[in-house]
């Protein structure tokens, strides 16, 4: 497995879980977060990668939190994303508006 490999996956699933509505993209390499801005929807596209060499934080050095990929939360099994009905009508209804349907 590639340095950090385990840690993109748990950042990963951490934001799939804390941001509804997004998704994994191309091959698994990105995730694409939903957002409305000014009346229309936008992505973001968030794609992570390991630093070779870890460097202090110089303003928080001493606040500085680490995450072990080897804890039991980490462990711990995701709920598998399932659509709604409800979700499925609001995607039905925004391609409707946009003349996709």
């Amino acid at each position: 497995m590639a340095k950090g490999q385990a840690s993109k996956e748990l950042f990963y699933n951490k934001l799939l879980e804390v941001f509804p509505g997004s998704f994994m993209y191309n091959g698994n390499k990105e995730v694409r977060i939903p957002f409305e801005e000014g009346g229309e929807v936008v992505q973001l596209k968030i794609a992570a990668t390991c630093a070779k060499i870890p460097v202090p934080d110089p303003e928080h050095e001493s606040e500085t939190v680490v995450f072990n990929v080897n804890s039991p939360a980490a462990d711990a099994p995701q709920a598998s994303a399932e659509i709604t009905d409800e979700e499925k009508q609001n995607v039905a209804d925004l391609l409707a508006s946009l003349g996709l349907s």
